[in-house]
């Protein structure tokens, strides 16, 4: 109907944004009345933006009933709250509370699915469009919804109760759920925004949507230190700010106990998932919590429940997984209780212990390894699942070897090897390859492949080639791993013959369509393993160079040619390159694969940054602390936070805290002849530690480009024709530009439904980095010097994670406006601006986005006034 096709459009609608970032709407109009010039235009101002904001009153009230009361079927009065969310999430920060609260309310009383789900959806994407980014968000709404959503579980944690007492559902051990609720749930105190209770009984729906909610919140819940620097810097605020700490804290620490209460939710293994998840981003975000011991024994008791309410069904387990993998990174005593709980249980319910085992392992491998003489035990007499248990072992068992990577884990992979022997599923032994490059077990890998033939079983050419691919890759590592910096020769021949065949591969399976990107890498659906390869193999080039100066250094008794004398200044730098380069593919590919992947990335990053410090060190024999202070702040953002997965990044922090720190405080003057034999230990050393490999290498996909224009015309915005979006050509646009007058730029685009999908992390902030480089002369008769740089007088260094990109917020359907503001240039002449396009997600981490067409505009910077 015609109601429904109006309500469509204001799911489409946008509040342009002002210059300062707020929204035109009626609630932020004080500037511009006291901006103008006379009283009479103040009220005139003001009285025009108080009646649109009635008018956007009125529609917020319109919507709102048209979904409780004319809507004819579930799905528009699904759009109807949607269109109400966007409403409020445009109107600006005050009536975005309001509805919040109404629309939690609307997902408590509904007694449809559909709808409960839906307004649950609405509330996530309001409450993360409206935050944006963890540090830009609005702490005040956080909070307000944190207390909101606290109630509402109370409530629902209640109805549960009751529901459970009417039907008498009973726990092991005779302990009835209602029972354990009452000596757990939170007791809150009503406020007079407290939520009315509602007769309506708790369904999972409801439960599963406030989860959903409940998540982005943890995103936007700094905990920082704010009362602690407001002390420092003398200000007034910092027992209200203190307070405001204490109170947040509180009620994270409430809203986690209560979703614990969930995991033993007795009717629906799906709300044990959301709560699961939840639970994992809670903790990840708010570590103190289970720092506590009151906690941990709170989570591992709730943990330990929902493992026996399954009686052994290894669904549980997988419904707990992030749960799992979550709690054991964070506390060692919640890792070491639930694998002996493991370990006792393992006579009755094999499966189930080895699944627990192997994500413990995944998290906590030492603490597996100490247990697993016990373990071994629940192995014996399978029965038809050995298939399962024995790939569980083996990847536990895997895991195990990452805590030491010494010549005692050879026994490991022996055990490994007989328990393969009886797999015949080749999906499982593809499985087991998989998880045997994450966890550095290449020996295994390339014997599962050769040994088990499994690119000669394989019914397709992509097939066998990617497989091929695999077992040269497994090769060439376990070369490196046993011999160190003296098999770089034989692992670089095998590389470089993986990365031939992988190009053939990438044209067998090249996309339908090609796209121009600039500046990036090959983006087809093999791009991230290209360039992975392609970066592997400089490095390894680099290390060898590395290695052959060091040995003339030492025959020669530091008597070096002058081109060895070269290669000692550069080397530095070539390791200073090869990090940026992670970091453009960081950074470019980050976004759209697990965390997993990131982190193996940001070690191999903090790799190259170590050996480029450390060759500065020791080869360099000038000094650059700004140049060296620039790196580290660059590095800063992408050193990993710790992961006992990886060896390296253990290794790494030893080796910066024991051997960098020590040599940079002496200041020793020592000769090169004598620091060369510890620059070849150092390189055998770490080509000999297992180096991590991300688990995005056996993902293949593509990522999606955006369809964008850089014009100075508003006019000049991407169009829709045929389910495809056409960018305007503005190659042969040039702007004039006044010198000495600072001009803008207007970048729009539209996002692709896609990459948002392929993301991997949420985002709603849209950003850019601009650059601005020196053309040339206006005309030829000038005495102006083509090659002279702009430098000072406008070009800015592109794009560093420490700089500050123009943003703006990602409108409905992916549409975005942002205006970009550039420096004021002197000098006459042409200039070209050149832009790099990128999103900020929740978690205030920037990304590049790679376009269809380059972001590039000509400047043309005359004075006509002469």
């Amino acid at each position: 109907s015609d109601r429904v096709q109006l309500v469509r459009l204001c799911t489409e609608l946008v509040i342009p944004e002002r210059e300062d970032g707020t929204f035109e709407t009626g609630y932020t109009v004080e500037a511009s009345s006291s901006n103008t010039g006379s009283s009479d235009n103040g009220s005139a101002c003001s009285g025009n933006n108080a009646m649109f904001g009635a008018v956007l009153h009125q529609l917020r009230s319109a919507l709102f009933g048209f979904a409780s009361y004319n809507a004819h079927s579930e799905k528009d009065a699904g759009i109807s709250y949607k269109a109400l969310a966007n409403v409020a999430m445009n109107e600006g920060k005050i009536y975005i509370q309001v509805e919040f609260k109404r629309l939690l309310q609307a997902t408590i009383e509904s007694r449809s699915e559909y709808l409960a789900i839906a307004i649950g959806d609405c509330l996530e994407e309001l409450v993360t469009r409206y935050n944006g980014s963890r540090y830009y968000a609005d702490g005040r709404f956080v909070r307000s919804a944190l207390g909101l959503l606290g109630e509402c579980f109370t409530n629902l944690i209640r109805m549960s109760m009751a529901d459970s007492e009417e039907s008498d559902r009973e726990l092991t051990n005779g302990t009835t759920y209602n029972v354990l609720i009452r000596e757990n749930a939170t007791k809150r105190q009503k406020t007079k925004d407290a939520l009315p209770t509602t007769p309506n009984k708790c369904k999972p729906w409801h439960l599963i949507a406030l989860l959903k909610v409940a998540r982005p919140l943890f995103y936007f819940l700094l905990g920082s230190n704010t009362a602690n620097k407001a002390k420092e810097e003398g200000g007034i605020g910092f027992e209200h700010e203190a307070a405001m700490e204490a109170a947040e804290y509180d009620a994270k620490s409430q809203l986690i106990r209560d979703v614990t209460l969930l995991l033993c939710y007795p009717s629906s293994l799906s709300v044990v998932q959301s709560a699961s998840q939840t639970l994992a981003l809670a903790l990840a975000y708010h570590g103190k919590h289970i720092a506590e011991k009151f906690n941990v024994k709170h989570l591992f008791r709730f943990t330990r429940q929902a493992l026996d309410n399954a009686s052994g069904s290894v669904d549980i387990v997988q419904a707990l997984r992030p749960l799992i993998i979550t709690a054991s990174r964070q506390s060692r005593t919640f890792a070491a209780s639930l694998l002996s709980y493991a370990v006792k249980t393992c006579s009755e319910h094999k499966r189930m212990t080895w699944k627990i085992a192997t994500l413990i392992s995944s998290a906590r491998p030492l603490v597996v390894s100490n247990r697993l003489v016990e373990l071994e035990g629940c192995s014996q007499g399978s029965g038809k699942f050995y298939g399962d248990i024995a790939r569980d072992e083996i990847m536990t068992r895997l895991s195990c070897t990452m805590a030491s990577y010494t010549s005692e884990s050879s026994e490991t992979i022996q055990r490994c090897l007989s328990l393969a022997e009886g797999v015949t599923n080749h999906w499982t032994l593809f499985q087991l390859v998989r998880y045997s490059f994450v966890t550095s077990n290449f020996g295994f890998a390339r014997h599962i492949l050769n040994q088990r033939q499994l690119p000669q079983n394989c019914s397709r050419q992509q097939h066998f080639l990617w497989l091929t691919i695999l077992s040269k890759i497994a090769k060439a590592e376990e070369i490196l791993g046993n011999n160190g910096a003296v098999g770089i020769s034989d692992s670089l021949e095998a590389l470089n013959s993986c990365h031939s065949t992988l190009q053939s591969l990438a044209a067998i399976e090249q996309d339908n369509h090609s796209t121009s990107v600039s500046n990036t890498a090959d983006l087809g659906k093999f791009g991230f393993q290209l360039e992975f390869l392609r970066v592997k193999i400089d490095l390894l080039n680099l290390c060898m160079i590395t290695r052959s100066l060091c040995s003339e250094i030492i025959m020669t008794d530091g008597n070096v040619s002058a081109r060895s004398n070269l290669f000692r200044h550069n080397i530095p730098k070539s390791f200073g390159m090869l990090a940026s380069r992670y970091i453009n593919f960081y950074r470019l590919h980050g976004l759209h694969y697990c965390q997993q992947t990131r982190s193996a990335l940001r070690t191999l990053i903090a790799m190259c940054q170590f050996m480029n410090d450390f060759m500065d060190v020791m080869l360099s024999s000038e000094s650059k602390p700004n140049a060296k202070k620039k790196q580290q702040e660059v590095i800063q953002d992408c050193y990993p936070k710790g992961d006992e997965r990886y060896p390296m990044g253990s290794l790494l922090t030893r080796l910066r805290a024991g051997v960098l720190e020590k040599i940079q405080t002496e200041n020793s003057k020592d000769s090169t002849l004598l620091q060369a034999p510890e620059l070849l230990n150092l390189l055998d050393t770490l080509l000999r530690c297992p180096l991590p490999f991300p688990p995005g290498f056996f993902r293949v996909k593509s990522i999606p480009c955006s369809c964008a224009n850089l014009s100075a015309d508003t006019g000049l915005l991407p169009k829709k024709q045929n389910d495809d979006h056409i960018s305007v050509d503005t190659s042969g646009e040039c702007v004039d530009v006044t010198p000495g007058i600072p001009f803008k730029l207007i970048l729009s685009g539209i996002i692709p439904e896609e990459f948002t999908r392929s993301a991997d992390v949420g985002f709603t902030q849209i950003i850019a980095w601009k650059t601005v480089h020196y053309e040339g002369q206006l005309y030829e008769d000038d005495d102006a010097d083509d090659t002279h740089s702009a430098s000072g007088d406008g070009e800015l260094n592109l794009p560093m994670p420490n700089s500050d990109p123009s943003s703006t917020t990602l409108q409905p359907h992916g549409q975005f406006i942002l205006p970009i503001f550039c420096p004021p240039i002197v000098r006459e002449g042409f200039y070209r601006v050149e832009v790099k396009l990128g999103c900020r997600d929740v978690r205030c981490t920037e990304w590049f986005m790679p376009t269809m067409t380059p972001l590039e505009i000509s400047i043309r910077v005359e004075d006509y006034s002469e």
